[in-house]
């Protein structure tokens, strides 16, 4: 039961029931299985994807397959963070701006990066980084630039 809670809490998989608060608190214990098992649906979208498509198409596939499943929780809590400790002065502020449901400027600027960074590392799990790849001369390490 406490499973189905944590579905019903943290993703959009309809289930056919209603939680109390003390169900979710239970639940919190499955937290950490569901993100596993997330991240596996995210990393089959991710291998299907990029057996059809480029590596920048299956990476917004991922992403849209998260914002899909979890109807953009997480993209919602970071605006939201990002507005309060960016445009708050006084805790209050910061609380006040939060639970805001409006976005504003820190809170899409954080959303976009964000985006773009987990689109970029997605795709650079696609990229060979080795010495004298295709993509040019890298140090051993893979750690220099172009």
């Amino acid at each position: 039961m406490s499973l189905l809670a944590a579905i019903a809490f943290l993703t959009r998989i309809p289930i056919r029931r209603a939680f109390s608060t003390e169900q979710i608190a239970r639940a919190a214990a499955w937290f950490p299985l569901l993100g596993g098992l997330l991240g596996f649906v995210y990393g089959g979208v991710w291998f299907c994807a990029t057996r059809i498509a480029p590596a920048w198409v299956a990476a917004v596939l991922v992403l849209v397959c998260e914002a899909l499943l979890t109807g953009a929780l997480h993209f919602d809590g970071l605006a939201d963070m990002a507005d309060g400790f960016g445009g708050g002065r006084t805790r209050d502020d910061v609380l006040r701006i939060m639970r805001d449901h409006s976005i504003g400027t820190y809170g899409a600027t954080a959303l976009v990066l964000m985006l773009v960074l987990t689109a970029s590392c997605l795709v650079a799990l696609k990229t060979p980084w080795s010495a004298g790849s295709p993509q040019g001369e890298h140090s051993a390490a893979g750690l220099s630039c172009y």
